[in-house]
């Protein structure tokens, strides 16, 4: 301590708690005390009895914050407009001083299946050396009587190394999206990813914003054995589909007119078939049609516009998982267009690699059990 005062170490942390400027302002305040109970005397005699210290007191304490526990009450409560934040709270949690200072600048979001990253370059912009704590929040949506949330919530943090004046460092933080999911516990009594903006916001402490990014989740139209929409919406990977009850998933596969088939390979990281080969393809989203949806999924994934090239509709097939709750139907489709390498934008965070591969290339993958619904799908690569 006496090193940092006299600027022999220039700090780096930050608060792991809220400060307030009157601790009798704290929600839980009425609950700090000695609350003994006075009908457990059994309790208390056997306490003495294997422990000569205890006091044979038996004590409880009443914890009613429930998910508003530190620094998600007093956000929560500021943007409720139950508190005013300034008046109330002293030194945010992840506040922290320097004998520098520092710039942070956000980058887009890197949107996997299962996760999302952002890179955030910092830069000393002081004269002293120093180290700066990179901390990225998420503020999911809220609907009256829908699941109960707090508005702010630490998702990710991480430290530079020690920057000189002047120089950068570019931190990577990354987070699963089920980490953003809520426990519904007046309705389906498990972690649900609700549909909306979920606003992913770089901060130098839990109040005070850098930048935001908008991370939506989608809902996906619920359809019946027939294909013919049930007029019901489910979340994306919230399999809680009934039986008769399906999704919509397309996929496009994408030709060249030499015979060979653009195919991607899947990162090592993916929870689900890593290191597999597979063709574009995902889920519809509400209010989207399934040649929609398979434009958009491609070009997502490839960067590939295939609204002008040959082909189309192939066929659908129907998969059922009696009591997962994951039913769904997949919509077949084949481009075929005239592309090198110099057309291909690939989602770099989704894939490992990609071939234009022959069709026995890909039937060498499906021998070896590496490609994805090559039996489902075989026939789109019958030219």
């Amino acid at each position: 301590m006496g090193n940092i005062i006299a600027g022999e170490v220039n700090p780096s942390g930050k608060t792991a708690d809220t400060w307030l400027k009157d601790l009798n302002s704290a929600p839980y305040i009425n609950n700090i005390g000695h609350f003994a109970y006075t009908n457990t005397s059994d309790v208390s005699d056997a306490a003495k009895e294997a422990w000569e210290r205890a006091d044979g007191i038996v004590s409880f304490v009443d914890y009613v914050e429930g998910i508003y526990v530190g620094y998600r009450f007093y956000e929560t409560a500021a943007e409720e407009g139950l508190i005013n934040y300034d008046d109330t709270v002293l030194y945010p949690f992840g506040y922290g001083l320097s004998y520098t200072t520092f710039e942070q600048s956000m980058g887009e979001l890197q949107v996997s299946d299962d996760s999302i990253s952002v890179d955030v370059t910092v830069t000393n912009t002081g004269d002293t050396a120093g180290k700066d704590v990179v901390e990225l929040y998420y503020n999911p949506p809220y609907y009256n009587g829908g699941i109960e949330k707090s508005s702010v919530n630490l998702a990710a943090f991480d430290k530079t190394g020690l920057l000189e004046p002047g120089q950068s460092e570019t931190v990577t933080l990354t987070f699963d999206t089920e980490d953003m999911a809520s426990y519904d516990t007046y309705g389906t009594g498990y972690y649900v990813l609700e549909q909306g903006d979920y606003e992913i916001s770089l901060r130098t402490d839990s109040h005070t914003v850098v930048d935001t990014k908008t991370y939506s989740v989608p809902e996906m139209v619920v359809y019946d054995e027939n294909k013919k929409p049930t007029g019901r919406t489910m979340k994306r990977n919230d399999w809680c589909l009934k039986d008769g009850e399906y999704h919509l998933t397309v996929l496009g596969v994408v030709g060249r007119p030499d015979g060979t088939f653009l195919i991607t390979k899947r990162v090592m990281t993916k929870a689900w078939a890593p290191g597999w080969w597979e063709v574009s393809g995902g889920a519809a989203q509400a209010g989207e049609e399934s040649c929609e949806a398979v434009l958009r999924e491609v070009k997502e994934e490839t960067g590939l516009d295939v609204r002008n090239a040959e082909g189309g509709y192939l066929f659908t097939y129907k998969r059922e998982n009696p009591g997962e709750g994951d039913n769904y139907f997949v919509d077949v489709y084949r481009f075929v267009m005239d592309i090198d390498e110099s057309d291909l934008h690939l989602q770099t965070e989704e894939t490992d690699g990609y071939m234009f591969a022959t069709v026995d290339e890909i039937k060498a993958f499906a021998a070896e059990g590496k490609f994805l619904h090559y039996d489902s799908i075989k026939k789109a690569f019958e030219m």
